[in-house]
């Protein structure tokens, strides 16, 4: 048996997370390319932003179903998220999401995409700087790789802030707060929110 997607949880009630976005003034999109477009204005101001598409991760990893996604170049981003939303200890990494073609530049011994995070990889010193927010002390990393012709919307995502950033990478981390479940209802998500 072969997975291409581990979005296998259940799915949110449409109706439901427009009341959300009504009782709560946040912006509902019509389209995935206004969406990216907001969340790479969201990037570029040092915000994070909460990501929920389809159906919900089954598994341990957040792989953009429902995450957490800001910057990847970040420690003060990365040690906001840590120690006011996850409530961790500052050394704890986040992990990354990149596109292949990003992994080739960023990465040792890779060789193809990785979408459900399970290999580490050592990042090159030189592109450390890049990826600082998702490092481990070591300078290894955890990362998602999509295929960069990936049709999903969280792959588009990458590939706009490639557009504008250079490198279609990102810091992506379960939508949750600490001692929480991931995020599955739009209560959760009222929750982190």
């Amino acid at each position: 048996m072969s997975f291409t997607d581990l979005g296998l949880g259940t799915d949110l009630d449409t109706s439901r997370v427009k009341q959300l976005f009504a009782r709560h003034r946040v912006v509902h999109f019509k389209n995935v390319t206004d969406l990216v477009d907001q969340a790479v204005l969201a990037f570029q101001k040092g915000e994070p932003i909460f990501w929920a598409q389809g159906r919900m991760e089954y598994g341990p990893r957040a792989l953009g179903h429902r995450s957490i996604i800001a910057r990847a170049d970040s420690t003060e981003l990365k040690d906001a998220l840590n120690i006011r939303l996850k409530k961790r200890v500052w050394y704890q990494p986040f992990c990354p999401v990149m596109l292949d073609s990003d992994a080739r530049e960023l990465l040792e011994d890779y060789r193809e995409p990785f979408p459900f995070m399970t290999c580490a990889f050592w990042v090159k010193k030189s592109e450390r700087p890049s990826v600082i927010g998702t490092l481990n002390v070591d300078g290894s990393c955890r990362p998602q790789i999509l295929a960069d012709s990936d049709p999903s919307g969280y792959a588009e995502l990458l590939r706009a802030w490639k557009k504008t950033h250079g490198r279609g990478v990102l810091l992506n981390t379960s939508l949750n707060v600490h001692g929480e479940p991931l995020a599955s209802t739009v209560e959760d998500l009222k929750r982190a929110f």
